[in-house]
């Protein structure tokens, strides 16, 4: 039996313990783990520098596909909530309902001075009672009809920034690790290890992927999660496609010195929904095509911030379609309660 041997920090035991690592984040429904390729303190390391970072990032797209988490619950997310001219902020649950009622107070300079409290008609009447016992002398009416409140919630990410882009590379050179065991402690990774642990600034090592005729190939579907290690004998570049959500797709040179002996290619397929992954052939058998990996490289050098752009646009159009399929399947689900409006006005009496 082969000792542990950390992939990053290169220690091993007892100067340092193997942990449970998740390939793809808790945090994001990632189901695959393994024990025997990251050091508990490396992979602490790992966590706070780049997952936690995109906890928020995510946290959106969870609750767009009632994806749970480490904790086995959604997060809410923030959103603005526009009404009548004026907005708020709000947290939105799992099933894309209010977490709490949306309060207007009067303006400073309004004639009006009259509260208002909307959302669904349980969260009003809880609001109208914490009110009622700290300002006793509030008179309540309940209105009827008036704007409908519009929930807006951005997601632009940042897919040409340090952190989901070490995060993509942690998620392919830990697979990779899976796959073949100690062999990646070898000195041609180092770059891509330093890249995750330090998040040196070596743009070559991973970007956001803004070729249609790769994404078309792998047809990773949404909301799914996928790795791709692929090597050819006519390329020395070992290189990785991650996929998060079937939306972002990045390329991940783990290797630019690598002897493949065949052609060969090995997908994750996680299912965060259900919490089960797979490994099928990737599809259209694209180990038969050589990966012109510094074409992709010299194009997202080129212009991050256009494939950036590219990939966010691509990225709404497959998020809306998934969404709709989606609620349109779970629009049952959520309680006659949480989903009827309410709304009151108060005056000082």
């Amino acid at each position: 039996m082969t000792a542990f041997k950390c992939i990053y920090c290169l220690r091993s035991e007892p100067d340092v313990r193997p942990s449970k690592a998740h390939i793809f984040p808790s945090f994001i429904g990632g189901v695959t783990t393994a024990s025997d390729t990251v050091c508990a303190q490396c992979n602490t390391t790992i966590g706070r520098a780049m997952e936690a970072p995109s906890v928020r990032t995510f946290a959106f797209f969870n609750l767009v596909f009632g994806i749970k988490g480490r904790r086995k619950r959604i997060k809410g997310v923030p959103a603005v909530v526009r009404v009548e001219g004026r907005k708020t902020h709000v947290t939105l649950g799992e099933k894309g309902q209010l977490v709490h009622p949306i309060v207007f107070a009067p303006l400073e300079d309004a004639a009006d001075k009259t509260w208002r409290v909307m959302g669904p008609s349980a969260l009003v009447a809880q609001k109208r009672e914490e009110i009622n016992r700290k300002h006793p002398n509030v008179s309540w009416k309940d209105e009827v009809g008036g704007a409908e409140p519009i929930a807006e919630i951005s997601f632009d990410v940042d897919l040409a920034g340090s952190a989901l882009r070490r995060l993509a590379a942690k998620v392919a050179f830990e697979r990779w690790a899976q796959c073949v065991g100690q062999l990646v402690t070898d000195p041609e990774y180092k770059a891509i290890r330093s890249f995750v642990l330090h998040g040196a600034p070596m743009v070559s090592v991973v970007g956001i992927l803004d070729d249609s005729y790769l994404l078309e190939k792998m047809a990773i579907p949404v909301p799914c999660h996928a790795v791709a290690i692929i090597q050819h004998p006519k390329s020395r570049v070992l290189g990785a496609f991650v996929t998060f959500y079937g939306l972002f797709t990045f390329w991940v040179l783990l290797s630019s010195r690598y002897t493949a002996l065949g052609a060969w290619d090995r997908l994750l397929l996680e299912h965060p929904q259900t919490g089960e992954a797979e490994e099928p052939r990737l599809r259209g058998q694209p180990t038969d095509i050589v990966v012109e990996w510094q074409r992709l490289v010299a194009g997202y050098e080129g212009s991050p911030d256009d494939a950036q752009a590219h990939a966010n646009r691509r990225a709404k159009i497959s998020l809306t379609e998934a969404a709709e399929r989606y609620y349109s399947q779970r629009k049952d689900d959520v309680p006659q309660e949480e989903t009827q409006g309410g709304l009151a006005s108060a005056e000082s009496s």
